[in-house]
C-alpha cells in the first residue's frame, strides 16, 4: 500500500479562498458599520436565542470547542497522533485568528445584542465585551481550515459542522448576532488559508515513484512515470513506460475529486436547475472499477478503447487503473482540414456501436477521443459511462459528438456523415440538445470562443432532418429566470418573518407549542409519499412495485424543490416509469393523468369543503387578513409572482402541456372503467390532499389556534391553488403568504398564525429535501430513474 506525497506546495485556490474570506469579512464589516441590525438578523437571533432550555447543554458544551484553550488542545491531539507540523501550524492558526477577531472588536466596538435589544434570553455566563466577530467561530473556524488538508472528507466535514454548531451556540447564550458569527468565520477561514498560502498544504495526490511502486506491486515493471496535468474529473494523471517499450495512461482517483465541484453543482441546481449527476458510483474503488467494467464491455463489443490493464486500492481514499497508452492525436488538437469524412464517420461508427450495448457515454468531449496514424478514432475515456442508458441519454452523446467535432470539420460536413452512419432520424431527434446546458461544460467553454457555431450546428441539422430549430436558452438567459422568481419567493418568506420575529403571541406560542401535535403533522406529511405511490400505481398500466415507487415520491421530494408546480416530480416519475419499460410517450400521459387526477380532486375538494363551513354550528366567518404593517408588500409580492406564473403556464399550455393533457383527460376515461385503477389513482390523490391539509391541521393545533378541521382544510385547498400558479418553486413564498393570509382571515392571531404557517412548511417543504435528495442519489444510482 502506498502514500500520499508528503511534499507539500501552495495552492492557488488557497489564494482564492483567501479573497472571498476577506470579501465576506469587508461585506459583514459593512453591515455592522451601516447602524443597529436588521429585522432579519434580529428575527434568525431571536429564533436561536429563545430556542428551549434543554439546548442549553450540549450546546454550551459545544461551544467550549471554540474557547482560547481549545487551541493548546488540538495541537496536543496532533502532537499525540505523530503530526507535530499540524499541531504546530494549529497553534500558530488558532492563535492568529483569536488575536485577529479580540483586535477587530476593539476597534470596530460593535456592541453585544443584550445591549441593543435589551430583552435578550443569557445562557450561562457571557463575558462582557464587544461582539464583532465572534472570537469562538474565529478559532474554531482557523482551526478547521489549518486542519483541512490533512483530514480525510468525513473528518473534515465533521470539523465545519462544529464549527457551525459552534457559531449557532453562541447566538444561543445571547452573546452575538448572526453578523458577528459571519465575521468570525471568515477570519478563521481567511486565516487559515493565509497560512497554507505562506508555508504551502499536502499535495493530496501520490507522486511518480509510488505509482511506479503500485505498479510494480501489481505485476508490472515500469521505468519511468511522468505527471501529466490533471484530468477534468480532478484525478492525478501520469505516462509510464514498460519495460517492453510501450507506454501506459494511469489515473489515480481520490475521494477529494468528487468535492472539488461542489460550488459548480450547487449554481447549477439554483441556477440553471440541472443537477449534475454522478454517474459512476462515489467512492474511488467503485468509480475505478465502473470504469475498468466500461472498457473490457466495451472492448468485447469491438469498439476501438484502450485495453484495460490493472487497477489497484491505494488505501481507503485512493484507487489506481492502469490501461494502454494510444498513440495519436486528440481530437481536440486537431484543426480543420486535418481529417477526411473517413474520420468523421469512424467516430460516428463508435458511437453508434456503444449505443448499440445499450449505454451512452455521457460527455463524449472532443478531448475523449484520440484519432491514430491509420485515422481510426479511439474513444479513450469511458468513466462516465451509463449501461442503462435511455434514449435521452444518447440523443445528448449525439449532440456532444456534434459540436466535438467542429474543430475539424463544417457543420454540414458533420451533419451529412451522422445522418449516413446513424440515419437522419436520428439525427435530427438530437436537435433539441443542441442547447447550452444539455452540453459538457468543457463545449460550452469552446463554444464562448467560437460564437454562432452552435446556431450553425443547428442549422445544418435542421436542414438535415427537415425540422425547425427551437431557440437557443443560454445558461445566463435560464439563471435569471430562475434565480429571480426564487428571490421573489424568499422575499415573500422575509416580509412574513418580522411578525413571528417581533409578536409577543408568537415568542409565548413557540415557548408553549404543543409537541405531539407537531409529531402527528409530521406523520400525516410522510403519509402524503405513501398516497402519491398509491396514485402513480392506479395511472400506470404496467405493474410496478410499491416501495420502489414510494421511494420515488420521496426523490420528487428533491426535484420538486428546484422546479415550479411539480414539474420536477412529473419529470422525475417519467425517468421511473420509462426505467421500468414503459415508452416515454406512455409515461408522459401516466404522469399527466396523475396529475388530472389530482387537479379534479382538488376542485372536487373545494366544491365539497365550502357548505360544511357552516354546517354543524360552525357559521365561520372570514373577514380582511391582519399580517401588519407588511402586508401590502407582501400583497404586492404574492401578486406579481402569480401573474409570472399564470404568463409562463400560458405560454407553456399552448407549446408543450395541451396535447399531453389531452391524452391525459381520454385515458381517464379507460381508468375509469377499471374500477381498481381508479379507486387507486383517485384515492391516492385524495390522500395526497388530506395528509397535507392535516398537516396543516396538526401545526395550527400546535400554535394554540382553534379553528375547526373543515375551515383549515378551505384555507389549504384555496392556499395550495395560488401556490401552484406561482413562478417559484413549490409556491415558495406565495403558498405561505395564502395560508397565512386564509388563517388571520378566519379569525387567528397573526403571530401564531404565521408561527404555524412557516413550520408548516419546515415540515412538508425544507426537511424533506433531506431524505428525497439521499432516495434520489439511491435511485440514480441503481438505474431507477
Amino acid at each position: 500500500m502506498t502514500v500520499p506525497d508528503p511534499r507539500n506546495r501552495r495552492h492557488l485556490s488557497d489564494a482564492v479562498r483567501l479573497a472571498l474570506a476577506l470579501g465576506c469579512l469587508a461585506a459583514a464589516v459593512v453591515v455592522v458599520r451601516g447602524g443597529e441590525p436588521g429585522v432579519v438578523q434580529i428575527n434568525a437571533f431571536r429564533l436561536v436565542n429563545e430556542l428551549p432550555a434543554a439546548f442549553a447543554a450540549p450546546l454550551i458544551g459545544v461551544m467550549q470547542l471554540g474557547a482560547l484553550a481549545g487551541v493548546p488542545t488540538f495541537a496536543l491531539i496532533a502532537l499525540l497522533g505523530h503530526r507535530p507540523r499540524l499541531a504546530r501550524l494549529l497553534l500558530l492558526g488558532g492563535g492568529l485568528a483569536w488575536v485577529l477577531a479580540k483586535a477587530l472588536q476593539e476597534l470596530i466596538g460593535q456592541e453585544p445584542p443584550e445591549v441593543i435589544l435589551g430583552r435578550v434570553t443569557l445562557h450561562g455566563a457571557v463575558s462582557p465585551g464587544f461582539s464583532f466577530p465572534s472570537t469562538h467561530v474565529a478559532v474554531v473556524a482557523a482551526l478547521a481550515a489549518v486542519a483541512g488538508p490533512y483530514l480525510a472528507r468525513p473528518n473534515r466535514r465533521l470539523a465545519w459542522s462544529t464549527a457551525a454548531l459552534v457559531g449557532v451556540a453562541r447566538m444561543y447564550v445571547g452573546a452575538h448576532f448572526p453578523i458577528d458569527v459571519v465575521g468570525g468565520a471568515a477570519v478563521g477561514w481567511g486565516m487559515g488559508s493565509l497560512i497554507h498560502l505562506g508555508v504551502g498544504a499536502p499535495r493530496g495526490v501520490p507522486g511518480p515513484a509510488l505509482v511506479a511502486s503500485a505498479l510494480t506491486a501489481s505485476g508490472i515493471g515500469v521505468g519511468a512515470v511522468a505527471e501529466l496535468s490533471a484530468g477534468s474529473d480532478g484525478s492525478a494523471r501520469y505516462r509510464a513506460a514498460t519495460g517492453q517499450g510501450a507506454s501506459l495512461f494511469v489515473k489515480v482517483l481520490s475521494r477529494d475529486n468528487a468535492d472539488t465541484g461542489w460550488l459548480n453543482r450547487a449554481w447549477h441546481l439554483l441556477a440553471l436547475r440541472e443537477p449534475e449527476e454522478e454517474v459512476v458510483m462515489a467512492s474511488p474503488s467503485h468509480r475505478v472499477d465502473h470504469e475498468a467494467y466500461a472498457l473490457l464491455a466495451a472492448e468485447r463489443q469491438g469498439l476501438r478503447v484502450p485495453a484495460f490493464v490493472t487497477s489497484r486500492s491505494l488505501g481507503p481514499s485512493e484507487s489506481l487503473l492502469a490501461r494502454a497508452w494510444i498513440d495519436g492525436t486528440p481530437l481536440s488538437q486537431l484543426v480543420n482540414g486535418e481529417v477526411g469524412a473517413a474520420v468523421r464517420s469512424s467516430v460516428w461508427g463508435q458511437l453508434r456501436a456503444l449505443h448499440a450495448l445499450g449505454a451512452a457515454h455521457g460527455n463524449p468531449r472532443a478531448e475523449h477521443w484520440v484519432i491514430d496514424r491509420a485515422g481510426n478514432a479511439w474513444l479513450v475515456e469511458l468513466a462516465t459511462t451509463r449501461f442503462d442508458a435511455t434514449d435521452r441519454d444518447q440523443l445528448r452523446d449525439v449532440a456532444e459528438v456534434s459540436v466535438a467535432l467542429c474543430g475539424v470539420a463544417t457543420p454540414e460536413q458533420i451533419t451529412a456523415s451522422a445522418a449516413e452512419v446513424l440515419g437522419a432520424d436520428r439525427v435530427g431527434a438530437a436537435l433539441s440538445f443542441l442547447q447550452p446546458l444539455a452540453l459538457s461544460k468543457a463545449t460550452r467553454r469552446g463554444l464562448g470562443r467560437r460564437p454562432g457555431l452552435l446556431q450553425a450546428v443547428r442549422c445544418a441539422v435542421a436542414a438535415t432532418s427537415g425540422q425547425e430549430a427551437p431557440p437557443i436558452d443560454t445558461p445566463a438567459r435560464v439563471a435569471a429566470r430562475n434565480l429571480l422568481p426564487l428571490f421573489g419567493g424568499l422575499l415573500a418568506v422575509n416580509l412574513l418573518l418580522p411578525q413571528v420575529g417581533q409578536a409577543q403571541a408568537t415568542l409565548d406560542a413557540l415557548h408553549h407549542v404543543r409537541w405531539g401535535w407537531l409529531a402527528a403533522a409530521a406523520s400525516a406529511a410522510a403519509g402524503s409519499y405513501l398516497m402519491a405511490a398509491l396514485a402513480l400505481l392506479g395511472a400506470a398500466r404496467e405493474r410496478l412495485a410499491l416501495g420502489r415507487t414510494w421511494a420515488v415520491q420521496v426523490a420528487a421530494a428533491f426535484t420538486n424543490r428546484i422546479t415550479p408546480a411539480g414539474v420536477g416530480g412529473m419529470r422525475t416519475n417519467v425517468r421511473y416509469l420509462e426505467a421500468a419499460g414503459t415508452p416515454r410517450p406512455s409515461a408522459i400521459a401516466t404522469v399527466g393523468l396523475n396529475t388530472v387526477a389530482g387537479f379534479v380532486v382538488h376542485v372536487v375538494g373545494l366544491l365539497a369543503i365550502v357548505p360544511l363551513l357552516g354546517a354543524g354550528g360552525t357559521h365561520l366567518r372570514f373577514h380582511g387578513p391582519d399580517l401588519g404593517d407588511n402586508a401590502p408588500y407582501l400583497a404586492a409580492a404574492i401578486t406579481i409572482l402569480v401573474a409570472a406564473g399564470m404568463v409562463r403556464w400560458a405560454r407553456l399550455l399552448v407549446q408543450r402541456v395541451a396535447q399531453p393533457l389531452r391524452t391525459a383527460t381520454s385515458a381517464l376515461a379507460a381508468v375509469v372503467r377499471r374500477p381498481a385503477a381508479a379507486a387507486a389513482l383517485f384515492g391516492g390523490s385524495a390522500g395526497v390532499t388530506l395528509c397535507y391539509a392535516l398537516a396543516l391541521a396538526g401545526c395550527t393545533r400546535a400554535f394554540g389556534l382553534g379553528l375547526g378541521l373543515p375551515a383549515v382544510i378551505a384555507i389549504f385547498l384555496g392556499g395550495s391553488a395560488v401556490g401552484s400558479v406561482s413562478v417559484t418553486p413549490g409556491g415558495l413564498g406565495v403558498l405561505e403568504g395564502a395560508l397565512a393570509a386564509g388563517l388571520t382571515a378566519a379569525g387567528a392571531a397573526s403571530g401564531p398564525a404565521i408561527a404555524a404557517v412557516l413550520t408548516y412548511r419546515l415540515i412538508t417543504y425544507w426537511l424533506p429535501v433531506v431524505p428525497g435528495f439521499a432516495a434520489y442519489r439511491v435511485l440514480r444510482r441503481s438505474g431507477s430513474i
